[in-house]
């Protein structure tokens, strides 16, 4: 495709005036592509025959030279692979231009200079990523590196070789060389960024359009620049109202059209004044003075070069400056509508957050509920089948006595089962504090040791290693650790055997250790990694929820203490519950 689409996808959003410039825009693209093979040696020969036009020279050579301008813009908006095609259409259109003034060898070796000026440019800024809408300074800088700098030093020293060549020069090579670099630089400058941002050109993003609208300033600053011009081409001596007309009271007005429209009026505002004052050389109006016909070809092309530098620089320096400030306010609507999404979230976080904390506290009653409704009548079916068990003793029906026992072990199970629930979902589950007081010692192990099965009772031997009667803690939730940790001992230690309940302290840190050591299998090493996790059980038929070290671990967290397995083994375990008895812990 030989123009390429610069911009990105057009918004749905776009005005119906702004579809009319983009649907003409295509028209023009698609007669563009038709007409390619014609409009590129036409074009080129056209800027010829103008260039041409302003030569002031006695060897001939041009102020500046525009067709390279058609050959640069036409390969840049073409791939590659054309690239050649379009030297070579160069050449036949540069033939076409210098016959008969030149003779054909000449012209040949003329139009190889340009088409290789051309194709150098273009190939470094392929190279050098460069966007055809000079949108940004980084592009203009890359445009005059690899164009006015490069394309035409290259061009240049071909150029005057040839005319050393074939015809010989007053000039010498280097100054002959330095007006045809010049003459190309300028050229290049003056109509390459027109026709890019001509061809370039598209609809906004959405409406309305992104360029500056016109002002009556413009007007009025458009008008004073052609007037000026006028003076300087057609006015003998370039007098206004008995004033002399100098070229450089055209900058003002150059740079206020710079800074106020696109780089399409900057651009042919500047080409038209350069055209106009190499018209006014040719013909001699002298726009500088009284000059030498090289000093005044070299006034008017380092005006003209200022004057293209300073436009084109300024236009895009602007342009990249209100392409940024329209993305800035783009950004800056986004993160408005960031927070004003983040906002209704929040809300909706804060209503949602009510709600859970109404179905909590519904959760909440409903527990004590439960635990009220459930637990007080098991505890008192607990003491009836104990005092049931209490009337059978010494008398003969043995088997009776031995069931009520059974179900005095089952009742204590669901009982204990339904207190580590609990215990979960509600006195563990978020705690933040517990209230601590001083607790008797002796106290705690007999009401623990009294909630175990009569059997289990007679199993526990406490032993004391110190002779502290109180410590800081919860009684309720040391009485739950200890109580699943004495369960759990009897449960899968054999039967009969001892379980130890040994009370000691530590002095750095203060602390109290309570330990509880069975004669059981041990913990099984898959279980070890996690065995204070919630859900740990172990395979055997005795395993149960996997909630009573877990409740044991939660326990002592809340404490500030911790619980740890001091000891593992076919002799049985050992856990440590270690109570902090700081005052950071109190």
């Amino acid at each position: 495709m030989f123009l390429r689409q610069v911009a990105g996808r057009t918004s749905p959003r776009i005005g119906q005036a702004d579809k009319l410039r983009w649907q003409a825009a295509m028209v023009n693209r698609n007669f563009v592509r038709r007409w390619f093979w014609l409009l590129v040696p036409v074009g080129y020969f056209a800027a010829a025959k103008l260039s041409i036009a302003a030569a002031v020279m006695p060897e001939g050579l041009v102020l500046f030279w525009l067709p390279n301008a058609v050959l640069l813009s036409a390969m840049l908006l073409g791939p590659r692979r054309r690239i050649p095609v379009i030297a070579a259409l160069g050449i036949v259109a540069e033939v076409a231009a210098d016959m008969p003034k030149f003779s054909l060898l000449e012209a040949l070796a003329f139009g190889v200079a340009n088409a290789s000026e051309a194709a150098l440019a273009c190939l470094l800024l392929k190279a050098w990523r460069f966007d055809v809408r000079l949108g940004a300074v980084a592009d203009l800088a890359k445009f005059l590196v690899a164009g006015p700098l490069l394309g035409s030093a290259l061009a240049a020293a071909l150029g005057a070789a040839a005319y050393s060549l074939f015809r010989g020069m007053q000039t010498s090579y280097l100054e002959f060389m330095r007006a045809w670099w010049l003459g190309d630089a300028i050229g290049l400058l003056i109509l390459t960024p027109l026709l890019l941002s001509l061809a370039s050109a598209r609809p906004p993003r959405g409406s309305p359009a992104t360029g500056p609208r016109w002002r009556l300033a413009d007007t009025l600053v458009a008008s004073l620049c052609a007037l000026l011009t006028v003076v300087l081409v057609a006015v003998p001596g370039a007098k206004l109202l008995g004033l002399h007309v100098a070229p450089v009271l055209l900058m003002p007005c150059v740079l206020y059209l710079a800074a106020r429209l696109d780089m399409r009026w900057v651009s042919a505002m500047v080409g038209l004044v350069s055209l106009a004052l190499a018209y006014a050389a040719v013909q001699g109006q002298l726009p500088f003075g009284v000059l030498s016909p090289k000093l005044a070809t070299g006034l008017v092309q380092q005006f003209v070069l200022s004057l293209s530098l300073i436009g084109l620089g300024l236009c895009t320096l602007l342009g990249q400056l209100r392409d940024q400030r329209k993305a800035l306010l783009v950004a800056n609507q986004r993160l408005d509508e960031a927070n004003r999404t983040l906002q209704r979230r929040l809300v909706e976080g804060e209503a949602h957050a009510r709600q859970l904390e109404a179905l909590l506290g519904e959760r909440t009653q409903m527990l004590d509920v439960l635990a009220h409704e459930v637990r007080q009548p098991l505890n008192n079916a607990s003491a009836a089948l104990q005092s049931a068990q209490g009337g059978l003793r010494g008398t003969p029906d043995g088997p009776a006595s031995e069931r009520v026992a059974r179900a005095q072990v089952v009742l204590g199970q669901v009982m204990s089962s339904i207190d580590n629930t609990l215990a979960v979902t509600s006195l563990l589950a978020g705690r933040e504090a517990i209230q601590r007081d001083d607790t008797d010692l002796d106290t705690l192990v007999d009401v623990v040791v009294a909630d175990l099965a009569l059997s289990d009772r007679k199993r526990v031997r406490v032993l004391r290693d110190t002779t502290t009667r109180t410590a800081v803690m919860d009684m309720s939730l040391a009485r739950l650790a200890l109580r699943n940790l004495l369960i759990n001992a009897t449960k899968f230690s054999a039967p009969g055997s001892e379980v130890q309940v040994r009370i000691s302290d530590s002095d750095a840190p203060p602390a109290l250790l309570i330990d509880v050591s069975d004669h059981g299998p041990g913990v099984a090493a898959e279980v070890l990694p996690r065995l204070f996790s919630r859900g740990a059980r172990g395979s055997t038929a005795n395993a149960g929820h996997g909630l009573g070290l877990y409740i044991v671990q939660r326990v002592m967290a809340l404490h500030g203490g911790t619980a740890q397995l001091l000891h593992t083994g076919q002799d049985g375990c050992t856990v440590r519950l270690t109570f902090a008895q700081t005052d950071a812990a109190g």
